[in-house]
């Protein structure tokens, strides 16, 4: 299996990873807020670090957040047009199923949680008893009180004196690809591929401005 992942849910860096069934090769990438005048560049890039074209891939793999709600956006269209285009596999991971994995492979057991930061004050959390993967939908909480509950607490993109920050591990995301037919999200058809959307997206700072503006109404 050949696959091309990105992960642009990160507002100034992007995540790019090329494999087969046997390794892969990850790169980071400055996007700064312009991921989607580098897309392509970044594509071609990696397709060439990884010996092979997009008409040779088998499966593209999109980041589908929690995160920028613009990079995973254009991330997700893009890679859904290059599936739809090319009839392959579509795999979308979210990040809290891949600090999961990083975290049982690294041989964290017991319950934990995970924190991802919106703007801000908010952050999203989730629960989880590892080496289990599974876990219940995010709540929206405040960041002040993260970590505060004396459960050991993981930042996605985050760290505080509460909170230690994850390095999410490319030997966990390939082996969730290659080898995982539970916790990410496979589509082989047109609506299915429409289906895997972004999972949790950081509002932008209009949309705030706008909420709150206009809250009596």
């Amino acid at each position: 299996m050949k696959y091309l992942f990105i992960d642009a849910s990160e507002s100034k860096m992007t995540y790019a990873q090329i494999g087969d069934d046997s390794s892969f090769q990850t790169r980071i990438f400055e996007t700064d807020r312009d991921f989607a005048s580098k897309i392509t560049a970044i594509c071609d890039e990696m397709l060439e670090v990884g010996g092979f074209t997009a008409h040779e891939a088998d499966v593209f793999v999109v980041g589908t957040g929690p995160g920028s709600l613009t990079g995973i956006r254009v991330a997700a269209s893009f890679f859904r047009t290059l599936a739809m285009v090319k009839s392959c596999e579509l795999v979308g991971v979210n990040l809290f199923v891949w600090a999961l994995k990083t975290l049982a492979q690294a041989g964290v057991t017991g319950q934990i949680k995970l924190v991802s930061p919106t703007l801000i004050d908010k952050a999203f959390e989730v629960e989880a008893t590892l080496p289990a993967l599974s876990f219940e939908p995010p709540k929206l909480v405040e960041r002040s009180d993260i970590g505060k509950d004396g459960v050991k607490t993981y930042g996605i993109n985050f760290s505080d004196g509460n909170v230690e920050k994850i390095e999410l591990s490319g030997q966990a995301l390939h082996d969730l690809i290659v080898n995982d037919k539970t916790n990410v999200e496979r589509a082989n058809d047109m609506a299915g591929i429409f289906k895997i959307l972004p999972f949790y997206v950081i509002p932008s700072q209009a949309e705030r401005n706008f909420k709150q503006n206009n809250k009596d109404r």
